[in-house]
């Protein structure tokens, strides 16, 4: 009897636990509707969905873990994708920037205008580490291929109070798929960026930035961005 007890206590548990998580993530459950589908380039695609009037805003950098309703071709399959534009423009539209490089995202074009997107976060640490920085302290942004994309979010939002300089390398069988963003960014003057197929090595970092600028500057790992 005492064991049937323990076991099914643990059980019970279980199912609280299970449930009070369901609870947590529907906190996080934000719906939207698709607003724009294009595509940028070849392989590049921009989804741009509006929020629903109460949902919660967004903040530079942030992730979601999306899903599509309605839309046979694609499925309910929840996939992470970075937010590519700035809250600043408009705190309830989120663009984001998507490679069709894999099965999923190949079907990004399917979607259509209308469709209703449930979106889980906003996630995101970027933002809140930026805010904390001082204020005339220059922000080096390092992206690899996709890794870009919250970057660029990042970009848009500060580049009128900060100096940025991005640095992004994607493999040579992909190629600068993000080339169009990183112009329109170009032409912010407080903003430099320098792109390239093939990783940066650590003597082109050095001549691309100033080497004192990055030894005093703040280096984020990402357990410290998890953990903060």
């Amino acid at each position: 009897m005492t064991s049937f007890i323990t076991t099914f206590d643990a059980y019970t548990y279980i199912i609280i636990g299970y449930y009070l998580l369901a609870k947590f993530i529907t906190l996080f459950k934000t719906n939207g509707t698709v607003i724009a589908n294009k595509q940028l380039a070849p392989n590049t695609q921009q989804l741009v969905i509006k929020l629903d009037k109460n949902d919660p805003a967004y903040q530079a950098g942030d992730f979601y873990f999306v899903s599509f309703r309605g839309s046979k071709s694609i499925g309910r399959e929840k996939h992470p994708f970075s937010v590519t534009s700035a809250p600043k423009n408009n705190s309830h539209e989120i663009a984001f920037t998507i490679q069709k490089l894999g099965d999923f995202t190949k079907k990004i074009p399917s979607v259509q205008i209308g469709t209703r997107v449930y979106l889980e976060g906003p996630y995101g640490q970027f933002d809140r580490i930026i805010r904390k920085l001082p204020k005339d302290q220059p922000l080096v942004f390092y992206g690899l291929g996709s890794g870009l994309a919250p970057l660029l979010s990042l970009a848009e939002q500060y580049g009128n109070q900060r100096q940025i300089k991005i640095l992004w390398s994607s493999s040579k069988k992909n190629g600068l798929y993000f080339e169009k963003a990183l112009e329109k960014l170009k032409k912010n003057p407080n903003i430099t960026v320098i792109a390239k197929e093939g990783r940066f090595t650590e003597e082109s970092i050095k001549k691309n930035c100033h080497q004192k600028k990055l030894i005093k500057g703040s280096t984020l790992s990402w357990d410290q961005l998890m953990s903060s």
